[in-house]
């Protein structure tokens, strides 16, 4: 009997966490959502109609790299430039660690691949990288601050 008592209260507390990721889901614009704690992990797919699959274990997974995001060249100050904008809703990392130096600098040549920064999104650290070689012109975000789908990152000149 207490066994049975366990197993809805245990399914009570999933149905909810459930319910609460769907609408964290909802609100952050997201599709699919995988969740690990500890070694427990949960991936849910978030349908047009509104439901909810249920969720499945999943293999532990490394964050992709996330591209670099391409917008049209832009007029500014009489030069030429691209801006890299975030591909994520996140927190901007200019750098791995505080202790350690920032990916790139102003002034910086970039390669092809090279990660310019980190964006943290739901305890996922997602490298953005250069799809293309180019100059930091200039950092437009603050490290470690809040940014949005969209928020111009960076400053660059095609090389």
């Amino acid at each position: 009997m207490v066994r049975a008592a366990d197993d809805r209260q245990r399914r009570q507390q999933l149905a909810a966490e459930i319910r609460e990721l769907a609408d964290l889901m909802r609100e952050c614009g997201l599709s699919e959502l995988a969740v690990e704690e500890g070694k427990e992990s949960r991936r849910l797919l978030l349908r047009l109609q509104g439901a909810v699959a249920a969720p499945a274990p999943v293999q532990p997974m490394a964050a992709p790299a996330v591209p670099v995001v391409e917008r049209t060249p832009t007029e500014i100050g009489g030069g030429n430039f691209d801006v890299v904008e975030a591909p994520m809703i996140g927190t901007f990392y200019i750098a791995p660690s505080p202790s350690e130096p920032p990916f790139v600098a102003v002034g910086d040549r970039v390669t092809i691949g090279k990660t310019l920064c980190i964006i943290e999104a739901m305890k996922l650290l997602n490298q953005i990288e250069a799809e293309f070689e180019c100059e930091i012109i200039e950092v437009l975000v603050a490290n470690a601050t809040p940014v949005e789908y969209g928020q111009p990152l960076f400053r660059v000149r095609r090389v």
